[in-house]
């Protein structure tokens, strides 16, 4: 996983959390940088989904090994694949109600193996 990368994701979510948080901010103009942050979450985790895919065709690779990854995985999976549909809908509400741009769709994560 590339770290530098996660770091540099999960410090511009916490930084766009704390201007959410502040009243004097206009929320409205934050939400396009929040949805590209979560855009960027998900290419996160999509390549940690193919550097996983790649790790599981090395023959090295105990099959114990092997299964213990894939049950990390689905676990993994499932919770980010929930939290991002929460992100997408929420984004589709307020594209909605306020007609901002900015919704991005982001694919489930799949099965790894």
């Amino acid at each position: 996983m590339n770290y530098s990368y996660h770091g540099a994701i999960q410090n511009w979510l916490n930084d766009l959390k704390e201007r959410l948080g502040d009243p004097r901010n206009n929320t409205l103009l934050l939400i396009g940088s929040l949805s590209k942050a979560i855009f960027e979450a998900a290419r996160l985790a999509e390549q940690v989904e193919r550097e996983l895919n790649g790790l599981l065709l090395e023959k090295g690779l105990s099959e114990s090994a092997k299964r213990k990854i894939q049950k990390d995985w689905e676990s993994a999976r499932g919770h980010f694949n929930q939290w991002i549909d929460k992100w997408q809908t929420l984004f589709k509400e307020i594209e909605k109600s306020v007609k901002t741009g900015g919704a991005h769709y982001i694919r489930p994560l799949g099965m790894i193996g």
